[in-house]
């Protein structure tokens, strides 16, 4: 399927065969771009929305979903979570006229997606700190995987030294994914394109060039003889600028249908590009800052090493890098 202006449609399932692509073929990064990752904790009050919607919707993907089958998003779960969920399904079952049965059914699935902490099974009852003690499991889990935050509704969260990540983040780093997609992959497909055409000339010339090493000598003092001739005589000079303004003529509108398909995909890049920056910009900004253990050289850093976006010009004459 492709957009209006002849391009491909972009869908953030393409963002993991590109980051692995990426990490086989580390030098093209600089040119192609790369790609954030996200780690969060889920709590049940966000998962238990998610279930809501796919029940009311079940044509759709949520926002978390779509980024964590995207590679975007790690979301992790403390086993106690699973416990919390008979509990949860329960309540929201009966206070939105929903089926139990179809919650459970959209649990057992979606309950995959995540990565499971199976040490965390029971909250710490003992725990002084504690407010509510079933948040517990999920402050002490984020603070063993470094997580970016918390995603959860409970004002406990806070309260008791975790970063909650509201609905919000989500939507922004669904934004930024879908405009990284279209922006790394256009660019990908430039430089495979270049590759492949510079290949083709390269396979071309050396073909011919192994050809003619081949030939008997005869044949190629012959050829050498017929090339000076033509050079020579007006009337195949003639022939030859006539032939190649034909040519030309032929591959004229070849060449302007491409070379407008080359500027309609760096515009399309450009968007993406602003759309996937300030979308980051805003994910960043919600996020756990980040406290280096050792000689911090920043009071606070939104993102991990490597995790920001990196993203350079598609065609240096058609397009123009977002600050």
């Amino acid at each position: 399927m492709t957009t209006s202006s002849g391009l491909p449609r972009f869908d953030t399932a393409q963002i993991g065969p590109l980051r692995d692509f990426l990490n086989r073929f580390t030098t093209l990064k600089p040119t192609v771009g790369a790609f954030v990752r996200f780690r969060v904790v889920v709590d049940a009050n966000f998962v238990i929305q998610d279930l809501t919607q796919r029940v009311r919707h079940p044509e759709r993907r949520t926002a978390l979903e779509e980024l964590i089958r995207a590679t975007v998003v790690d979301a992790y779960a403390p086993r106690w979570l699973d416990t919390e969920m008979e509990s949860a399904m329960q309540q929201t079952a009966a206070k939105r006229r929903l089926s139990v049965e179809a919650l459970q059914r959209e649990w057992r699935t979606y309950r995959d997606l995540l990565r499971w902490d199976d040490s965390l099974r029971v909250p710490d009852k003992d725990c002084a700190t504690a407010i509510d003690p079933k948040d517990a499991p999920y402050i002490v889990l984020e603070d063993k995987i470094s997580a970016h935050g918390i995603l959860s509704k409970d004002a406990h969260i806070k309260q008791m030294g975790g970063h909650p990540l509201t609905l919000d983040f989500v939507l922004s780093v669904r934004r930024y994914a879908r405009g990284a997609v279209a922006c790394v992959s256009i660019r990908a497909m430039g430089v495979a394109a270049s590759m492949i055409a510079l290949k083709a000339v390269v396979e071309t010339v050396r073909g011919a060039m192994h050809a003619l090493m081949n030939l008997p000598d005869g044949i190629k003092v012959l050829l050498l003889l017929l090339a000076i001739a033509v050079l020579l005589h007006p009337e195949a000079r003639k022939w030859i600028g006539d032939v190649s303004t034909e040519l030309g003529k032929l591959l004229a509108p070849c060449w302007s249908a491409v070379w407008e398909l080359v500027v309609a995909a760096a515009a399309l890049a450009n968007e993406a590009q602003a759309q996937a920056n300030a979308s980051l910009t805003e994910a960043s900004a919600a996020v756990r800052p980040y406290r280096p253990a050792r000689r911090p050289r920043r009071r606070t850093r939104r993102l991990r090493g490597g995790d920001r976006l990196a993203l350079a010009p598609l065609v240096a004459s058609a397009a123009t890098t977002t600050p």
